[in-house]
């Protein structure tokens, strides 16, 4: 059978299919796809369509699971972000996914809506939006099962828009976390990581550097004046105050309480605390997550 006449007859069956919706079993078999495992059997088979080149009949599928899916369900939510993978336009995909994302949010969907949703930003050239959409990410799925994917397209926008030092940061992440049998992602980190080790060492001693200085600075202080009233933890110090600022909105959509010094070099700081101890604390669980973390007593407001 020649490859037009099997595409024609794929269409005359997806009418066949809209035609048996009108009737009972027609309606129990399109309910039954609500149920987890047949929706998957459904949603894979309308992927195995659109592969073939018969689009048209795999989103009569999905359009037809829809039809016949309660809103407001987990299920319906797994429909619309298939039937947003299989839409012919951007515009349409987006809708779609962006609903999900945004009335679904608790959905298992979600998490890969919000992931499609930065993916078609980046690739669109608006790297503000796909931020926002990863760092969506970050803060309503911190232990999702996208979170290396997230954290590899992270960097991999912010390296476009010029973060260098925050990009690599991610990608390290990335590179730490993802599975060993994943290879082809793996490779992909490696791939990025490569354009900016140099760079990522370099800032790196230059942070540890500001980092001494910040903490003699303290000490001679703490020396100078009474014991300290309060202690913070310091992550960092920059010479420019939009990349400590960057970092700071980043530690507070992980929960904590950052600031930046209003002296340069412009310091990262964390909390006042009461104690040394509870300090040093915070501090500790910082560096077992490979991050520079010191105590130091905290500014005079």
């Amino acid at each position: 059978m020649r490859t037009h006449d099997r595409r024609l007859l794929g269409r005359l069956c997806s009418i066949a299919a809209i035609a048996i919706i009108g009737t009972s079993t027609g309606q129990a078999q399109l309910s039954s796809a609500a149920k987890p495992g047949v929706a998957d059997s459904v949603f894979r088979r309308a992927q195995q369509l659109v592969a073939d080149g018969n689009g048209p009949a795999g989103r009569v599928i999905v359009d037809s699971v829809l039809a016949f899916t309660p809103e407001n369900t987990p299920a319906y939510a797994d429909a619309l972000y298939w039937r947003a993978t299989f839409a012919e336009t951007r515009d349409r995909a987006r809708f779609d996914y962006l609903r999900v994302a945004n009335e679904y949010a608790t959905a298992a969907r979600a998490e890969d809506a919000l992931l499609r949703l930065a993916q078609m930003a980046n690739d669109a050239g608006d790297r503000v939006s796909a931020k926002k959409y990863l760092d969506r990410m970050t803060v309503e799925h911190a232990d999702g099962r996208l979170r290396v994917q997230g954290a590899y397209w992270t960097g991999r926008v912010l390296l476009a828009d010029g973060a260098t030092l925050p990009g690599c940061s991610a990608l390290t992440q990335a590179k730490a976390t993802v599975s060993s049998s994943d290879v082809e992602l793996t490779n992909q980190i490696n791939y990025y990581l490569q354009s900016c080790m140099r760079a990522t060492q370099q800032a790196e001693a230059a942070r540890s550097d500001s980092v001494v200085h910040a903490d003699s600075a303290a000490r001679a202080d703490s020396v100078a004046r009474a014991t300290p009233s309060a202690w913070s933890v310091q992550v960092a110090a920059y010479s420019m105050r939009a990349d400590a600022d960057h970092l700071a909105e980043k530690l507070k959509s992980r929960g904590y309480t950052a600031r930046v010094t209003s002296d340069k070099p412009y310091r990262v700081r964390i909390g006042h605390f009461s104690s040394r101890a509870k300090a040093a604390a915070v501090a500790g669980r910082l560096r077992a997550a490979k991050m520079t973390a010191i105590v130091v007593a905290a500014e005079t407001p």
